[in-house]
């Protein structure tokens, strides 16, 4: 209850977090001042004033009827960069002078954009620092040595890798059933890591079932798999390869959110139709509710 005191204004993780009843409690027996809180609650109703969000009040600035979201998402990363360091005035590199560029490690081809837990935000799409190289240095000869990060288990597809074939967008297909198999409804969803919490599944649900078509860039054999906690059916081209219970064995807060068991099981993708290059998997998987 010390933070309480002091001029933090909320505590996460909500909607109730850890204080609830112990702060009032404390403020009922002095430990924590009325005055305290009033500043709290003064602060947040501030900023709902100041944007707009609160009934009465016109906000600080107005906001623009045209906005580039994009272009303004790269402003704020910019201004928010901070460069703590440049020897020898190194930064900013000029890349019509580059003769190469090498670009190490595992997150130069899987760029990793957020924070994880809370902090997630699925983007519609991603640059990664290979991909951004070969854009900006296209005259520089460009070096890549990926590094295979182990202990991750089941990794998340790309999503430009991915294909609705309900559709026929990017992405995968997410349908709601019923316990009689009945659809109750479905949406298109861009990326292969999903998670609900507490809301945006129908009422009635018994099962969902996910179905996407997935292109390798090359060909040999993957282990595709999934993750989850519950009854589970996988189908790979038609043919179930796994149905059977996962089941979540630890007593950590969050593990089976965030890091639930898995199967996985080896696969050759069939080439694609018309480009033997190219192969393509489509997948098919059913969680059910019990």
């Amino acid at each position: 209850m010390e933070a309480a005191d002091t001029r933090q204004d909320f505590k996460m993780p909500g909607p109730v977090g850890h204080w609830g009843t112990k702060l009032l409690a404390a403020v009922e027996d002095g430990r924590v001042s009325r005055e305290a809180i009033a500043e709290k609650v003064t602060r947040i109703l501030r900023l709902a004033a100041r944007v707009g969000s609160l009934d009465g009040f016109e906000p600080a600035i107005a906001f623009p009827t045209e906005l580039d979201g994009a272009q303004v998402a790269r402003e704020v990363a910019v201004r928010g960069a901070v460069l703590v360091r440049n020897e020898g005035g190194l930064l900013p590199l000029d890349a019509r002078a580059l003769g190469s560029v090498a670009v190490i490690g595992h997150n130069a081809e899987e760029a990793c954009t957020q924070g994880g837990g809370s902090a997630t935000v699925m983007p519609k799409y991603n640059v990664s620092p290979w991909r951004g190289c070969a854009r900006h240095c296209p005259t520089a000869s460009r070096h890549l040595r990926p590094r295979r990060q182990g202990g991750r288990g089941a990794a998340a597809v790309r999503p430009p890798a991915l294909h609705n074939p309900v559709s026929g967008v990017p992405g995968m297909r997410v349908t709601f059933l019923a316990a009689d198999g009945t659809e109750i409804s479905g949406e298109d969803r861009l990326a292969s890591h999903l998670i609900w919490f507490g809301v945006g599944i129908p009422e009635g649900t018994a099962a969902i079932r996910m179905q996407t078509e997935w292109t390798a860039e090359t060909a040999g054999v993957r282990h595709l798999g999934v993750g989850t906690v519950g009854h589970i059916t996988v189908s790979i081209d038609g043919t179930e390869v796994f149905n059977g219970e996962l089941e979540d064995d630890t007593d950590v807060l969050g593990a089976a959110l965030f890091d639930p068991p898995q199967t996985s099981t080896p696969s050759r993708p069939r080439p694609a139709s018309g480009s033997p290059s190219t192969p393509c998997t489509g997948c098919r998987s059913s969680r059910k509710f019990r």
